[in-house]
């Protein structure tokens, strides 16, 4: 009997260590979603936030600027609640993130339309709709923005005038030259449409 116990006692500790390092690893699982929760609990109330701050920061860009606006008490109150207002949402974990002549990240962009842009490097963000905001390490709001795609701008359309005078030096050039521009034509035609 003795020996029969002894066989069995490796056996049950391995089995009891077992259950002891699962019953240490769900605790720790339980408390990291239990942070999670907490650290993540306003995150509602941002969303809803930052819409209003959205509003606020828009207003902000036509206030006045100039030696009037900066002796203007009323303007003065309202810019130190714009920087309370980012005091306060950097306190509690939200950052916004600008976006523009930054490169297209899927993770924080959402891209609204791509454009042709002179100078402009393919999916450079040239223009920014809605501004991207991070609450510690979450996106909670992506930024909505245009790309550039590194084509260049197509050209205007020349005055009326040139193209006159271009047609009439056309009808003194052989048959055969006219035929190829007509044939290019509707390429040119194409490119604008795709733009």
């Amino acid at each position: 009997k003795l020996k029969i116990k002894d066989e069995k006692s490796p056996e049950r500790e391995g089995n009891v260590k077992s259950l002891v390092a699962e019953n240490r690893n769900q605790k720790t699982r339980i408390e990291n979603e239990f942070r999670s929760k907490i650290k993540f609990a306003v995150e509602d109330f941002f969303k809803d936030f930052i819409t209003v701050k959205d509003d606020f920061d828009k207003a902000m860009e036509f206030a006045p600027k100039g030696e009037e606006a900066e002796k203007d008490p009323f303007i003065q109150g309202i810019r130190h609640l714009a920087s309370k207002f980012e005091n306060i949402c950097g306190k509690h974990g939200l950052v916004c993130i600008s976006s523009i002549g930054e490169k297209f990240d899927p993770a924080i962009h959402q891209a609204m339309s791509m454009i042709n842009v002179d100078g402009k490097e393919a999916n450079e963000i040239v223009a920014e709709y809605v501004k991207c905001y991070k609450l510690h390490d979450r996106v909670i709001r992506p930024a909505m923005v245009v790309v550039a795609s590194g084509m260049p701008a197509t050209k205007p359309a020349e005055p009326e005038e040139k193209a006159e005078e271009e047609t009439e030096e056309n009808s003194d050039e052989t048959p055969t030259e006219t035929v190829e521009e007509t044939a290019t034509e509707p390429e040119n035609t194409e490119e604008n449409g795709n733009c």
